[in-house]
């Protein structure tokens, strides 16, 4: 019952024009509200009161006067209704006002991505919109493949490579449970920490990289200023470690001293201009490798956006200073004359595959026939023959591929050092997640490497 239909309730029962339900609804309404019954007493007092006076004294000025009583207590009533929906609507422009006034949880770092990036968001509360791109505390990023950068509300910003996982606990905290990471640090930002499995490195004004990958010890490379570095393990080992220094965390908690390796670590977003689908398929989107024979080991900053087997080898100049892949000035080199991935395994037989594997997963569109390009050259030590794999397949994930598309080439030792004709071959993608991957399928790898260069995925132009 609403509170006009109650005031009018109430006037028809004392003039008698209720009816047997009606009269079952007042009383249910009287007997369960308190401020019902209330009214009712007032217009029980002003109902007597009209009895007594309309008895004693029959006059037109008493009457009026006793409406004027009644038309009081309904205004009184009346007034007590709007003063009540009134409160209301002021709770509510205060409830919107909050809410206006007061923003969620702001975001404390921005994320970039790098093209060919692959990577998923996971907020700590799922219901709180953030905008893309907005890194709340609490905030984990899983990076598959790629580069991203992050940006700190505090101005300290990091470049971060795949695979990795980290996650913001807050403005001047990072925790990178796996991952490679550049770090600088900004003057409102000293004091920021990052942790890892093994260690905690609290800034004290710097640009420093730190390490973290599964089977291996995590590392600290400090390349301006200082840090402090606390052992997580079993001696909770603490040391300051100054520019120009690295250290390795062991498996007890000690700080061993190794090589300070700037060339692990990427300290902007690579670039991508052109249409190829391939991140990084000319190999130039990573740090140039220094001079060495047949090329430095792959690493995340030597060859990001790619996942790769442990004889992987990248190179520009070989141990000479002479450019391309090789030895002692005998070097090949591929129709860019630049940076190379080579395949060097030199154990006697045929590779295993994971050990010689280089991969990317990009986007396509289901249907949509596409065109893989690549370049193959062989350098040789031995009469022998060498065999890339290249494969395209539909997904993600070991298990779930499906082949769309397979070629195989060789170089044999009679053809000599060098590169042959660019490779060409389409497929017809099925899903919006492809993958390529190139193997060396040799059957003798012993001091003979297969080296590949500019692969390229383009739609392809029938």
């Amino acid at each position: 019952m609403t509170a006009s239909q109650l005031d009018q309730a109430i006037q028809r029962s004392f003039d008698g024009e209720l009816t047997e339900a009606e009269c079952a609804e007042l009383r249910a309404v009287l007997k369960s509200d308190p401020s019902a019954r209330s009214l009712y007493f007032e217009y029980a007092g002003l109902q007597q009161a009209l009895v007594y006076r309309l008895c004693r004294f029959n006059s037109i000025e008493t009457a009026k006067s006793l409406a004027r009583d009644r038309l009081r207590v309904q205004r009184r009533r009346s007034t007590r209704i709007a003063m009540i929906a009134a409160a209301v609507v002021m709770m509510g422009i205060g409830i919107t006002l909050r809410l206006i006034l007061v923003s969620p949880t702001p975001a404390v770092a921005i994320l970039a991505s790098a093209y060919g990036s692959q990577f998923a968001v996971e907020h700590a509360d799922p219901t709180a919109e953030a905008k893309e791109g907005e890194l709340k505390v609490g905030t984990t990023v899983h990076l598959a493949q790629g580069v991203v950068e992050v940006k700190l509300r505090n101005g300290t910003m990091g470049i971060v490579v795949a695979p990795a996982i980290f996650n913001l606990q807050s403005e001047n905290r990072l925790l990178l449970q796996q991952g490679t990471a550049w770090f600088r640090v900004s003057k409102e930002g000293y004091g920021f920490q990052v942790v890892t499995p093994e260690m905690t490195v609290t800034d004290l004004g710097t640009e420093f990289g730190v390490l973290s990958h599964p089977n291996t010890g995590d590392e600290i490379h400090v390349f301006s200023g200082r840090v402090i570095a606390q052992s997580l393990n079993a001696l909770h080992t603490k040391e300051t470690i100054t520019s120009g220094q690295a250290c390795l965390c062991d498996p007890v908690g000690r700080f061993q001293t190794i090589r300070i390796r700037g060339e692990d670590f990427l300290l902007k977003l690579p670039e991508h201009s052109d249409a190829n689908l391939i991140a990084n398929g000319n190999f130039e989107a990573g740090n140039f490798p220094a001079n060495n024979r047949y090329g430095l080991p792959s690493s995340a900053a030597l060859l990001p956006f790619w996942s790769f087997g442990n004889n992987i080898a990248v190179a520009l100049n070989d141990n000479t200073g002479h450019l391309g892949y090789g030895e002692n000035g005998s070097t090949i080199v591929s129709s860019t004359a630049d940076v190379q991935v080579g395949f060097r395994d030199v154990t006697a037989g045929q590779p295993a595959a994971d050990e010689v594997t280089i991969r990317q997963n990009f986007t396509t569109i289901p249907g949509v026939k596409y065109v893989v390009g690549f370049e193959i050259g062989a350098c040789f030590y031995n009469a022998n023959t060498v065999e890339i794999t290249a494969s395209v397949c539909d997904g993600a994930g070991p298990g779930g591929w499906v082949v769309l598309g397979r070629i195989v080439e060789q170089r044999s030792y009679s053809a000599g050092n060098g590169y042959k004709a660019p490779v060409r071959f389409t497929f017809t993608a099925r899903s919006h997640l492809t993958s390529l991957a190139f193997t060396e399928t040799s059957a003798d790898t012993y001091a003979s490497d297969p080296v590949i260069d500019n692969i390229s995925v383009k739609v392809a132009n029938e």
